[in-house]
């Protein structure tokens, strides 16, 4: 029985120290149909050739007498293949009842052994048996990496809604407060710059940017005509703008996703003061989530220099000597010191998503 058709294209490489037992081998691989067949008579080369001339489907290497050190060898180092690459199905050739030599080989990732002297329909079983092993491994990898990308793909559209979403709830929450949304993407552009000139991971940085126009999402449960007095709020009033704070943090709290767990704790923490005299837990120092102490700095400066209905805009000048003299205060120093160094940056951000100017009325 000749290997069916689908097989004979497959890759083998075998491998003999002795010039005859390759001349044998590659005869019954022949009587079978086989073709793509490539001979060895150096153990010692099998690796280089398997990783220069790859990929194979089956390696046969048989052991020279007794000694079975070169062939486990080679198992051993194929098992340090990575795991994103294919191995070859390894069908180990031995002479005589080498038990020990069996076990280890098997033990070290050999997947079938034969004894010499072959019957050709012997060798001809296992061979094709393999060779189905490996087209069956083929196929599973195939079918998973399709399986992978749907559900990257899916996984990517969940994730693309969620932040849009994320984006408009943001949106709404400031335009009832300020008028505008471009403030919760400044403030998103900032927080990244101060991150990165932080030394902060690239995906931290990331999760900074999205993150924090959530800040203020806990206004939703402030009242509108609160958010709008234009005039000084009184006690009362000011109590219940506090609140927004814990708000926030219960509203984005208890989430599966990482970015929304980050938005909670800036939401929460971001009127932290670096001296302790913040809310709501009046959190001192390094107490403060470092996500929060940055967001705090750029929050403060970019509703300093915008346009509000109870203020108009400071110049950045002044914005920037404010940060400079509530460091160690209000703000962490150090973010501070960062911030001042990052400005040309956080004034180019500035003018490309700058408010447009009120229209008057009558």
């Amino acid at each position: 029985m000749t290997i069916e058709e689908e097989l004979r294209d497959s890759r083998i490489l075998l491998c003999d120290a002795h010039p005859e037992g390759l001349g044998i081998l590659g005869s019954m691989l022949a009587d079978e149909g086989m073709q793509a067949v490539e001979s060895l008579g150096d153990v010692e080369r099998v690796v280089a050739v398997l990783k220069g001339h790859g990929p194979f489907d089956l390696l046969i290497l048989a052991i020279d007498g007794s000694r079975g050190e070169p062939v486990l060898a080679v198992l051993k180092a194929l098992q340090s293949v990575p795991p994103g690459e294919m191995r070859p199905q390894v069908l180990v050739l031995t002479e005589g009842d080498c038990v020990e030599v069996w076990t280890e080989a098997l033990r070290m990732g050999a997947d079938d052994f034969a004894r010499r002297p072959l019957r050709q329909m012997e060798f001809a079983l296992r061979v094709r048996n393999l060779l189905r092993l490996r087209r069956a491994v083929d196929r599973q990898r195939s079918f998973d990496a399709a399986v992978e990308a749907r559900v990257k793909a899916q996984t990517l559209e969940l994730v693309r809604a969620s932040e849009t979403f994320v984006r408009k709830l943001a949106t709404i929450c400031e335009v009832r407060d300020s008028g505008t949304g471009l403030h919760i993407l400044r403030i998103g552009k900032y927080v990244r710059v101060i991150g990165e000139a932080l030394g902060l991971a690239p995906e931290t940085c990331l999760l900074i940017e999205r993150a924090a126009p959530l800040h203020d999402v806990g206004k939703i449960a402030v009242r509108e005509e609160i958010l709008l007095k234009p005039g000084r709020l009184s006690g009362d009033e000011y109590e219940q703008v506090k609140e927004h704070a814990s708000a926030g943090g219960e509203l984005l709290g208890d989430q599966e996703s990482q970015m929304l767990r980050m938005a909670a704790t800036i939401a929460a923490h971001h009127h932290e003061r670096w001296d302790g005299s913040g809310y709501p837990n009046g959190l001192r120092g390094e107490e403060i989530p470092v996500e929060a102490r940055i967001t705090a700095i750029c929050d403060v400066f970019d509703v300093l220099t915008s346009r509000r209905h109870y203020k108009d805009p400071w110049s950045v000048q002044n914005a920037v000597e404010y940060l400079v003299s509530e460091a160690g205060r209000q703000f962490d120093p150090q973010l501070v010191d960062i911030f001042v160094r990052s400005i040309e940056r956080i004034e180019h951000i500035r003018e490309t998503y700058h408010d447009l100017p009120e229209r008057r009325q009558g």
